[in-house]
């Protein structure tokens, strides 16, 4: 038996210019297009307002357009108990192009509509990334400076010793600062330009911290 909601709700579908709800009255009719004659020919007027530079205006063709597959859901055959042992007729649509062409508008806005919410969760998911590396990074700062020690300052031409950076095969065992090396450019933010004095292991010139100097002895 026909649920009287499902019966009222089709008949008193309102005369709307909202572009989804005119989505949902096409999808609830299509689903029922074998049963309504001619569904093609009678539903284009709706369908073409689904097209991307078409503005939802209900004229005097889409009225009566919306009126017949109001009237053509809520009377027989569609609202009608199938009887198998009733005389049964087989009704074919035979407007092929005007159904490929509705088919293609419903897909176009339907894609439309699925990559806008993909973009809205790809931005959200990027926004929600960047703020919890944001909170960690500063978590991190605030950790690095509490364990951090204030650096020595030196002065222009003071000889230090620098931290050893890179080891590799066999350098274990290598002395873990190098030198002597002259200070010959401050930086700034406790960072030294400095220059090896004499023929030893070591860059020639680099740039340092002075969490990695010391004085040379």
């Amino acid at each position: 038996m026909v649920r009287l909601s499902l019966f009222h709700a089709v008949k008193n579908f309102p005369v709307t210019t909202d572009k989804k709800s005119l989505q949902r009255f096409l999808g609830l009719t299509s689903y029922f297009r074998r049963f309504v004659e001619g569904y093609a020919v009678v539903a284009k007027p709706l369908s073409d307002l689904l097209r991307k530079d078409k503005r939802i205006v209900l004229q005097e063709q889409q009225l009566a357009s919306l009126q017949q597959l109001k009237r053509a859901l809520v009377s027989a055959p569609v609202l009608n108990l199938y009887n198998p042992k009733a005389v049964t007729e087989v009704h074919t649509d035979a407007c092929i192009e005007m159904r490929l062409a509705q088919l293609d508008n419903m897909r176009e806005v339907l894609d439309e509509e699925e990559i806008a919410e993909l973009d809205k969760i790809r931005d959200e998911t990027r926004a929600e990334a960047k703020r919890t590396i944001e909170t960690i990074q500063e978590e991190n700062r605030k950790t690095f400076n509490l364990k951090r020690k204030p650096g020595k300052d030196y002065e222009l031409n003071a000889i230090a010793a620098i931290k050893r950076t890179q080891y590799g095969t066999g350098m274990k065992l290598r002395a873990k600062y190098l030198g002597p090396y002259k200070i010959f450019k401050k930086i700034g933010h406790g960072r030294y330009e400095v220059e090896k004095v004499g023929d030893y292991e070591g860059p020639h010139r680099t740039i340092t911290v002075a969490e990695y100097m010391k004085p040379w002895t």
